[in-house]
């Protein structure tokens, strides 16, 4: 069993275990436990090029030229599928 000094010194030192604190810090440890990214909800991750992502998109809407919001809706997930495969390949 903890005596009351243990106790009242890990009360003391759990104030600096508080974890990031700041937006940058927060942003770096969010992907921490990141490994491959297939099922994350951010489709473009950090270390990728969210200008070729773009790129397959405005590719594929040329492609099929949807016409209404549902089929633009299609498009946009069959950008987002082909996005994650091509990383799937490079993993």
């Amino acid at each position: 069993m903890s005596s009351i000094d243990q106790i009242e010194a890990n009360r003391r030192n759990a104030q600096f275990c508080t974890g990031p604190t700041t937006v940058a810090g927060k942003d770096a440890s969010k992907m921490n436990a990141l490994r491959h990214g297939l099922t994350s909800q951010q489709v473009v991750l950090p270390y990728e090029d969210p200008a070729q992502f773009h790129q397959v998109l405005a590719e594929l809407r040329d492609e099929h030229a949807p016409a209404a919001p549902s089929e633009e809706d299609f498009v946009e997930e069959l950008a987002i599928a082909k996005w994650r495969l091509l990383r799937a390949r490079r993993i």
